[in-house]
């Protein structure tokens, strides 16, 4: 009888460890579930004038990308092991929507930085050409103005490296398949050619 009693204790200690193998590997990924969306994307692109780079952003958005395809192929909806059924459909489910929302909201932010980028470059664009056609109408316009032509090099410099860091995350943007609107890329290439009409 003990020896019958201790043989079922260890063959259910033993039918315990592979699923709690199972749950384990689910449990890598709870780095998902304490992820704070609105908190993370302030802190990555929140201060565009001091925002992260673009590998760091790579980095985040790979994270959860990689997690959700790894959530997608961890195991089957159903388990089976000789005593028990693991139901992993329902934890495999959420997690791997749940990291999908945050690579997709990450992606949007990044989007959303390179619509703000490009606008703003064209504001400060067609101010340039403002003040560039602006008639001068007395001695205190006329230095205005040549200091204006003195220092616009530099802000045409400027508006060209703002433009490069936003090509720089459209292409993060085309390496996670992010489809964005045609619109954009035109306003993008538009600033492009601004220097060459001023």
């Amino acid at each position: 009888m003990i020896e019958a009693k201790a043989t079922i204790e260890e063959m259910l200690d033993e039918n315990f460890k592979a699923p709690q193998a199972v749950l384990d590997d689910y449990k890598r990924f709870e780095f998902i579930l304490n992820f704070d969306k609105k908190k993370q994307i302030k802190a990555l692109l929140g201060d565009y004038d001091n925002k992260a780079t673009v590998e760091e952003l790579r980095e985040h958005i790979k994270k959860f990308d990689d997690a959700y395809y790894e959530i997608l192929n961890l195991t089957s909806d159903t388990v089976d092991f000789p005593i028990f059924r693991l139901l992993a459909a329902n934890a495999k489910e959420y997690l791997s929507h749940q990291a999908e929302k945050i690579r997709n909201a990450l992606l949007d932010a990044v989007y959303l930085y390179c619509q703000k980028s490009v606008e703003k470059i064209n504001e400060s664009v067609k101010d340039m050409q403002k003040r560039i056609q602006m008639d001068v109408k007395d001695e205190m316009e006329l230095v205005d103005t040549r200091t204006f032509i003195k220092n616009s090099p530099n802000l045409e410099r400027k508006h060209m490296e703002n433009l490069d860091e936003v090509d720089r995350h459209y292409e993060l943007l085309g390496e996670f398949s992010y489809i964005y609107d045609a619109i954009d890329t035109q306003k993008y290439w538009i600033q492009k050619k601004w220097p060459s009409e001023i």
